[in-house]
C-alpha cells in the first residue's frame, strides 16, 4: 500500500509540473505579444491563479507583492474577472443546527470594503415546507419595511410643508395658488423693490 501511495503522488506530482510548465509558456508566449503592442507591457495574471490565492486566503496586497504590481491592478483584475473573494472561506462540514457558525469576511474587489456575515459550517438542507416558510417571512419583512420607509417619507413631508407655511406665516410670505408659500418681492435691506416704489408715487396726491 505504501508503494502504490507514493507512485500515486508521484504522478500527481507529475500532472501538476506538466500543468504549470503549460501555464509558464503560455504566460511567456502572451508576454512575446504583448511587447509588440506599443505601450507600457501589461502584466499577465490568469484568473485561475488569483481565485486559488484568494481562496487560500492570500489577500489583494500580498497577490500585488508575489506579482511585482500594485494592489489596484489585482483589484482591476478581480472586477475584469467578476472575482469576489472571502478572506476566511467557509468549510463545508459540521451541521445545520451548529452552535458556533463561522464568520466570513467578504472582501469587495472593486473598492476593497469588507463585510461579515455568520454562515454555517455546512449547506443548509431543507424541505419545501421550510423552504415556503423561509420565503413567506422574507417577504412578509420586505412588506413591512416597505410601509414603514413610506410612513416616514410622508411624515417627513408634512412636517416639511408644516415648516414652509410656520415660515410664511412669520416672515410675511404669500401662498400661491398651488399652495406653495413664496417670499414677497424685496429689494435690498428690505427695501422695496423699483416697481412698487412707482406705484406708490403713482398713489401720492397732487399739488
Amino acid at each position: 500500500m505504501g508503494e502504490i501511495s507514493a507512485l500515486t503522488d508521484i504522478e500527481v506530482s507529475r500532472v501538476a509540473v506538466a500543468n504549470l510548465n503549460e501555464l509558464l509558456r503560455q504566460l511567456q508566449v502572451q508576454r512575446i505579444r504583448r511587447k509588440q503592442l506599443p505601450g507600457r507591457p501589461t502584466q499577465d495574471i490568469p484568473a485561475e491563479t488569483i481565485e486559488a490565492y484568494l481562496m487560500s486566503g492570500v489577500k489583494a496586497a500580498e497577490i500585488a507583492r508575489l506579482f511585482g504590481v500594485s494592489e489596484m491592478t489585482i483589484r482591476r483584475r478581480m472586477c475584469e474577472y467578476g472575482i469576489s473573494h472571502s478572506t476566511n472561506p467557509v468549510a463545508l462540514t459540521g451541521s445545520l443546527n451548529s452552535e458556533e457558525p463561522q464568520t466570513n469576511v467578504t472582501e469587495d474587489a472593486c473598492d476593497g470594503s469588507t463585510s461579515s456575515h455568520s454562515a454555517d459550517t455546512e449547506a443548509p438542507t431543507c424541505n419545501a415546507e421550510q423552504a415556503d416558510c423561509v420565503t413567506a417571512t422574507v417577504l412578509q419583512t420586505m412588506e413591512t419595511t416597505f410601509r414603514e420607509q413610506e410612513a416616514l417619507r410622508v411624515q417627513e413631508q408634512r412636517e416639511y410643508e408644516e415648516r414652509l407655511r410656520k415660515e410664511a406665516k412669520e416672515g410675511g410670505d404669500v401662498e400661491g395658488d398651488d399652495g406653495v408659500p413664496r417670499k414677497t418681492p424685496k429689494g435690498h435691506y428690505g427695501a422695496p423693490t423699483p416697481d412698487n416704489i412707482s406705484s406708490s408715487e403713482s398713489t401720492l396726491p397732487t399739488t
